[in-house]
């Protein structure tokens, strides 16, 4: 066989790899988003979609439907495909779940679990806010936020909430820095329906 003919099978097996690797990380109902059927303004798009890798990701805030989720993964198409990026995707009732079982197993695989989400590219969490998280579930995400920034890897948020309402779902004595570390360490998108540009609310 040629040169040319064994360098379009290994980029044809690459491209399968990929799209395998992609079918595991995006839920089949966001595989198909079109950006331009979204309900968010153009800005909202171009913002997101426009993110590049850095330490500073984005905390998507709006109403439910609003096509907080689809715009991440449609995100994460690009980071994944094009730019190759070590990516992990979870809703936040997953990662409560997560967190519970593994480390109430007590073999380790909490603490494994913990380690891979801090140490990866990109970390995506969905619809941070759905429901009270455990003190224990608490801890780790907040352990999880804080590795990542002081290791400079960036995490993409999707949540419902905004100001107040958000830092209730928190305990006390965690609620403040966990602020903190949002407005330190994430650019807040509101996404709304396409209206006159509407201000960030991050909260205080």
């Amino acid at each position: 066989r040629s040169e040319q003919a064994q360098a379009r099978e290994r980029e044809e097996r690459e491209a399968a790899r990929l799209q395998e690797a992609w079918e595991r990380l995006c839920p089949p109902i966001y595989r198909d988003t079109d950006p331009l059927r979204l309900p968010c303004s153009r800005g909202v798009r171009e913002t997101v979609l426009g993110w590049h890798y850095g330490p500073k990701g984005l905390l998507l805030h709006g109403p439910t439907s609003s096509g907080k989720s689809r715009l991440v993964y449609l995100l994460l198409s690009r980071l994944h495909h094009l730019e190759h990026r070590k990516i992990a995707a979870l809703t936040s009732t997953t990662l409560s779940h997560q967190i519970a079982t593994l480390f109430g197993e007590g073999s380790g695989r909490g603490e494994a679990f913990i380690g891979r989400l801090a140490d990866l590219e990109v970390l995506f969490l969905d619809d941070i806010g759905k429901g009270r998280f455990t003190d224990r579930v608490e801890a780790e995400f907040f352990h999880v936020i804080e590795q990542r920034r002081a290791n400079l890897l960036p995490t993409l948020m999707t949540t419902n909430l905004t100001g107040e309402a958000l830092r209730s779902t928190w305990s006390p004595d965690r609620a403040q820095p966990l602020v903190r570390r949002l407005r330190e360490f994430f650019l807040a998108v509101p996404v709304l329906p396409a209206t006159p540009t509407s201000k960030s609310e991050v909260p205080q």
